[in-house]
């Protein structure tokens, strides 16, 4: 394959990388964003419209537990689909660069230099080179702490929530 065929490839994968990027980078703002509205709109309706304590733990805890449940089932469509499409042509794009090696001579010295490294070298500053490895996945560290952060106030709502249900129950039935 000529180098001019192989650039022209190129710039096809990056456009569908950039594509699957954008898709994730939606899955996660537009989850944020429902959930941190869903929350307030939680705490809202349980300050104004619930007096009794105990029927407004009881409406946090499924509350929350619904939450937990759609946050997990969204950070299982981000890694079990969209980061995989992703993984998928990034490894294709990196194999892809290394055919754009083309060795240079000057005089008796010869180089090898890799024409097209983009994605190449991010990888190699993201991940340590583990597509170029073949064993890498897009959820490095960061998109855990997105997904741990995300769900904390939920985990502590539903604990919370849980917590005061049952403390009021062992009150009641003392």
């Amino acid at each position: 394959m000529e180098y001019k065929d192989i650039f022209e490839l190129w710039k096809e994968y990056e456009g569908i990388a950039m594509h699957f990027n954008e898709l994730l980078i939606q899955v996660r703002y537009w989850a944020l964003t429902t959930l941190t509205a869903i929350l307030t709109g939680i705490i809202a309706a349980l300050v104004k419209f619930s007096s009794e304590q105990t029927q407004r733990m009881k409406i946090m805890f499924f509350a929350s537990l619904v939450l937990l449940f759609s946050w997990t089932a969204v950070a299982t469509l981000d890694h079990e689909y969209y980061s995989r499409l992703l993984t998928g042509t990034v490894k294709e794009i990196v194999a892809l660069e290394k055919m754009s090696m083309v060795e240079i001579t000057a005089g008796d010295q010869k180089e090898k230099i890799q024409l097209i490294n983009l994605s190449t070298a991010i990888d190699n500053e993201v991940n340590s080179g583990a597509f170029d490895e073949g064993n890498a996945d897009t959820w490095n560290s960061g998109v855990w702490y997105f997904y741990l952060i995300g769900g904390t106030p939920i985990i502590a709502a539903l604990l919370v929530s849980a917590l005061s249900l049952l403390f009021s129950t062992l009150k009641r039935d003392n």
